[in-house]
């Protein structure tokens, strides 16, 4: 088990390192002045998950890649990423704050939550930077080994 594990990791971190590479250069077409400040990814969850640490790999590679410019990763969690996604979308539109978005970003306008911004219209797509499997796991005594089995389970 702790080599699939492991493996999970490995290929995860990866994957994430090979999506920041693409994704910095896309942005090897912005103007030469660029970034003219700090550049801030504001990450929805606690420092140490997988989501800040992709932000972290890509704020090395963006520093990297803008001649040493400071790339602050800002760890704002609670509300189920509303609080920094709601921080994103209020900040000037310089292009110096990002948003390290996850499905929550989706998910949470289609709960038909009161949201202090509009998903759609205060924020724009820049890029995918990575993507992450998920799987869904059980006690290895549970009766179930397939989802349906799960669903059937639960009715």
């Amino acid at each position: 088990m702790a080599n699939a594990s492991t493996s999970a990791i490995r290929a995860f971190c990866l994957g994430a390192l090979f999506a920041g590479m693409w994704a910095v250069s896309a942005l090897a077409q912005a103007p030469a002045d660029f970034p003219s400040g700090n550049v801030r990814i504001i990450v929805p969850f606690a420092a140490g998950g997988p989501t800040d640490v992709v932000a972290r790999i890509l704020g090395d590679l963006l520093s990297a890649r803008w001649g040493g410019k400071s790339v602050i990763i800002d760890n704002r969690p609670g509300a189920g990423t509303i609080v920094a996604t709601a921080a994103v979308a209020k900040a000037p539109p310089d292009g110096h704050t990002f948003l390290m978005a996850t499905n929550s970003l989706l998910i949470n306008p289609a709960l038909d939550m009161k949201l202090p911004y509009d998903t759609y219209k205060d924020l724009t797509g820049v890029s995918m930077v990575a993507t992450q499997p998920v799987a869904l796991v059980a006690n290895k005594d549970f009766p179930a080994d397939t989802l349906g089995e799960v669903i059937a389970e639960a009715i």
